[in-house]
């Protein structure tokens, strides 16, 4: 049975006020990858203007159909959230507000070449693996100390945080600590570059922890859309 509008008003509802009572209330992003459209008008009308999607093509259809529904998106922020394909980009910098998961100095190019063609610049953030997963994609943080001022000098592109992904399979002690030390490589990053404003770190299984620790923005779907 599809999850009512009515309970995941009542989850968002909860996770704001586990955020309000952090030390930096991070800015919510609602991750749809498992919502319907019409979920995410009802969230959109719920005051969330902050949405996550993990695939290009999937937002292009969800957004089709909030449009084709009238549902005002002038104040809603599209956000990709996940792993981008060189051969989607130019569709992603037409569909997206802000690329979070920008993995490679490749991927960097790609975006900026297409940018510079189409006329366009892009907010973006770095995606750092910092927990060296090698199942997951994105910078370490060493590249991101050792080349940041070759990450953060193209043009087209608007490099305005870091995205933390962590290995799924740490504990509360590990994560803490990858944690930490996102924060300290994001307050580094913020005395070198102005630019630098955001920390987009947590997600539903450990967004408590990351807003302890200094995220300015979590990541989460599944606490969002769960009975």
């Amino acid at each position: 049975m599809s999850l009512t509008n009515a309970v995941i008003q009542s989850n968002i509802a909860a996770v704001q006020s586990h955020l309000s009572t952090s030390f930096t209330t991070p800015d919510l992003v609602v991750a749809t990858k498992y919502a319907t459209p019409d979920q995410i008008r009802a969230i959109i009308a719920g005051g969330i203007h902050l949405i996550g999607e993990n695939k290009v093509q999937e937002a292009i259809q969800k957004k089709v159909l909030l449009q084709s529904q009238s549902v005002c998106m002038d104040a809603v922020e599209w956000h990709m959230i996940g792993h981008l394909q060189r051969n989607k980009v130019n569709k992603a910098i037409q569909t997206f507000d802000v690329i979070q998961s920008i993995d490679s100095i490749s991927l960097l190019t790609k975006l900026n070449e297409s940018l510079v063609t189409s006329g366009k610049t892009i907010r973006g953030y770095l995606q750092v693996n910092i927990g060296n997963d090698p199942q997951k994609f994105g910078f370490t943080s060493t590249d991101i100390m050792s080349r940041h001022a070759q990450l953060l000098a193209f043009k087209n592109v608007i490099i305005e945080g870091i995205m933390i992904v962590t290995p799924q399979d740490c504990d509360e002690s590990k994560r803490k600590k990858l944690f930490k030390k996102s924060f300290d490589l994001f307050t580094w990053m913020q005395t070198i570059h102005s630019s630098i404003k955001t920390l987009s770190m947590g997600m539903s299984n450990d967004y408590r922890l990351a807003a302890e620790a200094g995220a300015t923005m979590v990541r989460l779907g599944q606490c969002i859309f769960k009975q």
